[in-house]
């Protein structure tokens, strides 16, 4: 059985090894980009089941200095190839801003009403990291990772139209069919 993902946009190394602890007790595994670049290159690829994103990262690798506005950027891409939803059948990718620059509730709110579906702070407790990656997973229909297994393949189709035809509003048994329309070939997942 293989386990979750965490996509963790990071550039200090320090800070990656203390979110890396944390995933590593939860039983998932961290890939990390270091500048926002490569972090869009790795958003291109999919293949993880929740993003962690520090807002104070470097442009690309020959940047001289992070910027709060690069990791926005990258949650703003982030959230146009997995759009946020209300309904954790659509399957939304938990987004989580980890950063020691969210010094007033107004960066909180901007950064929720930019997609993010958790705020931390990089001095948080470590006990109430684990918690929130936790809960994020489980609001996002991710608490294990076969669904985002699914949720890749039905999300599999970059650049593309989705249509959702939602049936109840239980999760559990909501009949989905999702269809994807490239060009002249579709699919029905």
């Amino acid at each position: 059985m293989s386990s979750h993902i965490a996509l963790v946009v990071e550039d200090d190394d320090n800070s990656f090894e203390e979110t890396e602890l944390v995933l590593r007790s939860l039983g998932l595994h961290a890939r990390r980009v270091t500048n926002r670049a490569d972090a869009i290159a790795e958003i291109e690829k999919r293949g993880f089941c929740i993003l962690l994103v520090d807002l104070h990262i470097k442009p690309d690798k020959n940047s001289l200095s992070g910027l709060v506005t690069a990791g926005k950027e990258v949650i703003r891409f982030a959230r146009t190839r997995y759009p946020a939803s209300k309904s954790a059948a659509l399957g939304q990718l938990p987004i989580v801003a980890v950063s020691g620059h969210i010094d007033d509730h107004g960066m909180s709110r901007e950064l929720l009403f930019s997609g993010v579906d958790d705020v931390v702070e990089k001095s948080l407790d470590r006990d109430e990291l684990p918690s929130r990656i936790r809960e994020c997973l489980k609001k996002s229909g991710r608490e294990f990772h076969d669904a985002c297994v699914q949720m890749e393949r039905e999300f599999a189709f970059p650049g593309t139209r989705r249509l959702a035809l939602l049936g109840e509003r239980d999760p559990e048994r909501t009949r989905r069919v999702l269809v994807a329309l490239d060009g002249e070939r579709f699919s029905l997942i």
